[in-house]
């Protein structure tokens, strides 16, 4: 629970002992997704497993079903009926426990035997795994077993005795809170041994500037890692459960959070068995919690396309009776398909794609191979020939997140960030025009502190400039550095945000004469606002523009250059009632050209993507609630910035589509592509804006049904060729697919 919160409401087979300890050896990354699902987030009253509605709606929310159902139960009592409402829905319960007018004390010393007794005899003819989380944040002192000299013996007791009665179902979770400055917070000497646990788990929030209980501004690894470490430390055999998880929208980019805690940090910890989100803005006096995914348009979006990825485990799940609950395993696979790229590796993620002017296709992507995750890369010749699978990043350590962006020669310039053993740091390679990948990797980003979300542009000349957040021990910055024809790199990397206040999202895009238009988000000490910077081709650094007006967040920023060099860049910014889709051009020059214009209109919009084609008319995607789901809409600029016409829906209405994408051929056409549901998975559909402007009425699906896919990219060559990518589900791991359509 939330420190200082409401106290939640709380009234071994040795064939099971095998079986678990064999899954946590295992190579599995598979993570339970879950959460504490409260109606009060939807206006309603009670939490799932009961308010099934409140479960609906956040399944529907976050795009997945919740493997792990986090409840309470008060103490002694085994609610047979709740626990049952959870596992009809395949889901595991994690159930927790308090004391309720007993004590510590009176459970060590015997006084509580007969009530453990009959709790663990009723338990075990229930027979289904649950995790079992008595007496969580111990370590604290705001509940009253917390921070008890008798917590261990009183552990062990109830073990004992529930162990005698034979209710190997019962899945012990050693449940504490996160560590903070405070020496006593540490948990080690409240650990009851291996013998009395089964699971290890953590509480922790980023709390940022909450105005409920007002702290600074942490991200994932700040949150988690100190943790972490300790419970590695007393348990290293144990899996780890990340039982309360949620990140505030005061005081930084709850969007950009979510996307780093669920695609950098959890697929980099693959001791963590177990993810669940807090979804509960339960009200702390005047003030409410702004936890769930819901607390904004795009951080809702944002949680849906990340959690996607096969590294997290859904429902149903089942289990065998009397058994204890096991890490996920990884789970058998389909037959290769036709249009797979990846099939030899597992857990594929972050695929990428650029066409070079010729027709060849570099498609680049994370996989985990080998326990660990490394870049991949194959070609797509112009008739879709494939080539081999070539190996981009080291072994020995995790490698994720690649781009690719192509010179005209067809050099490739690949960027991912790797782990060195201490912190994450940008990487290069490059790929000549024949496919041979350089014999030399180059670490652009400095050591000591995590480098994270590299981007990539080449200029006409063939030097690329490269974009990452780096932290600097406080907070996060935006550095570049450029790489040379020749493979060189400048002396060190260019900080473009200013300290003080973390600077995220990076996105840039390079001219023809090597000017990078690079922006980002940086909190003000307010809000967060978009920010800009122009990197001239001599390197040197023109002055930062704020793009959004101030008061208000603005995230998700965008940004597209036109045929003589003026940038379009788009976010998305709450009004105080809606989140809408802005604009703002830059000349050439880099000076700004009138104020931001609002593209979308009305409701809650998300996830903005902007391109221009030859003739300077740009094309902004997005998602909108609609009142009941996101569909995908689109609005074409001309050349002078005027809307050329109103908000068109490509997608259909009556289910959600989420993370659209778009490209620009040569003769003007405009693919967008997005992943929608379909009842049953989500798919990868395309539908097109011809030259004229006028849009297709053919919407295709791309990828097959029955598996969820995603993450669709989309590139278009200079003769025509179109290359369309995204990763699907094959039962074990996700796949990285293409389709290739020539030039017509």
């Amino acid at each position: 629970m939330v420190q200082g919160g409401s106290v939640r409401s709380a009234g071994a087979c040795a064939c099971a002992l095998v079986l678990l300890l064999a899954l946590c050896g295992s190579a599995s990354a598979k993570t339970y997704f879950g959460a504490l699902i409260s109606g009060e987030t939807y206006g309603q009253t009670g939490n799932a497993p009961h308010n099934t509605q409140a479960w609906d709606l956040f399944e529907r929310h976050a795009g997945r079903k919740v493997a792990i159902l986090n409840q309470g139960q008060q103490w002694g009592r085994f609610d047979k009926y709740e626990v049952e409402a959870t596992i009809a829905r395949g889901t595991i319960p994690l159930v927790t426990m308090g004391l309720d007018g007993t004590s510590i004390d009176q459970v060590a010393s015997g006084g509580q035997d007969a009530a453990i007794r009959k709790w663990a005899q009723e338990a075990k003819a229930w027979g289904h795994p649950f995790l079992f989380a008595p007496w969580w944040e111990m370590n604290g002192a705001w509940y009253p077993w917390g921070r008890q000299p008798r917590f261990v013996e009183a552990w062990r007791r109830f073990h004992r005795i529930v162990a005698e009665q034979g209710a190997t179902n019962v899945t012990w979770t050693w449940l504490v809170n996160s560590i903070w400055s405070d020496p006593e917070s540490d948990p080690t000497r409240y650990y009851p041994g291996d013998a009395y646990v089964d699971w290890t788990g953590m509480d922790s929030y980023n709390w940022g500037r909450m105005p409920a209980q007002p702290d600074r501004w942490k991200n994932p690894d700040q949150v988690i890692t100190p943790t972490l470490k300790v419970l590695r430390t007393v348990a290293p055999t144990k899996p780890v459960a990340i039982v309360e998880d949620a990140s505030t929208e005061y005081g930084g980019n709850k969007t950009d959070w979510i996307r780093e805690m669920l695609t950098d940090y959890l697929p980099h910890h693959p001791e963590i068995k177990a993810y669940l989100w807090f979804n509960w803005n339960f009200k702390k006096g005047e003030k409410r919690e702004d936890w769930p995914i819901e607390s904004s348009a795009p951080a809702q979006q944002s949680f849906r396309t990340a959690i996607q990825g096969s590294v997290f485990a859904s429902a149903p799940v089942n289990l065998p009776l009397g058994t204890k609950v096991p890490p996920p395993p990884s789970g058998s696979g389909e037959a290769a398909r036709p249009e797979d790229l990846s099939s030899a590796a597992e857990m594929a993620a972050g695929p990428d794609a650029a066409v070079g002017g010729g027709g060849t296709t570099t498609v680049v992507w994370s996989a985990r191979s080998g326990g660990e995750f490394r870049v991949f890369a194959r070609r797509i010749g112009p008739t879709g020939a494939r080539g081999a699978t070539l190996q981009l990043s080291a072994s020995g350590a995790d490698a994720l997140a690649p781009q690719v962006a192509l010179a005209p020669d067809g050099t490739a310039t690949v960027v991912w960030a790797r782990w060195d053993g201490t912190a994450f740091r940008v990487q290069e390679r490059r790929i000549s025009a024949g496919g041979t990948p350089a014999e030399a990797t180059r670490t652009l980003s400095a050591s000591g502190q995590n480098a994270l979300d590299p981007q990539v542009d080449v200029a006409a000349s063939g030097e690329a400039t490269v974009a990452w957040k780096r932290f600097d021990g406080s907070h996060y910055l935006v550095q570049e550095r450029r790489v040379a024809p020749n493979g060189s790199a400048e002396t060190a990397a260019q900080r473009l945000s200013e300290s003080g206040q973390d600077a995220v999202e990076p996105h840039l895009e390079v001219a023809g004469d090597g000017t990078a238009t690079v922006v980002w988000t940086r909190f003000d000490g307010t809000s967060t606002i978009v920010q800009e910077r122009r990197v001239r081709p001599d390197g040197t650094l023109a002055g930062t523009f704020s793009l959004s007006a101030a008061g208000r967040n603005a995230v998700q920023p965008q940004v597209a250059l036109g045929p003589k060099g003026e940038a379009t860049v788009v976010w998305d910014r709450f009004d105080g009632t809606n989140w809408a889709i802005q604009r703002q051009r830059l000349t050439a020059a880099g000076a700004l050209e009138g104020g931001a214009v609002s593209v979308s209109e009305g409701g809650k919009s998300a996830e903005p993507q902007v391109a221009i084609d030859g003739g300077g008319r740009a094309t902004v995607v997005w998602d909108r609630y609609d009142g009941a789901n996101f569909v995908v809409q689109a609005r074409q600029l001309s050349p002078a910035g005027a809307a050329l016409t109103a908000p068109a829906q490509l997608s259909v209405g009556g289910r959600d589509a989420a993370d659209p994408q778009l490209a620009i051929g040569p003769d003007r056409r405009v693919a967008v592509l997005w992943s929608r549901f379909n009842g049953g998975n989500w798919i990868v559909q395309r539908r097109d804006f011809a030259a004229t402007g006028a849009l297709g009425s053919t919407i295709e699906a791309l990828s097959a049904a029955g598996r969820d896919a995603g993450d669709p990219v989309v590139a278009w060559g200079g003769d025509g060729t179109l290359t369309m990518t995204w990763k699907r589900f094959n039962g074990s791991g996700d796949a990285v697919e293409a389709k290739t359509v020539p030039k017509t």
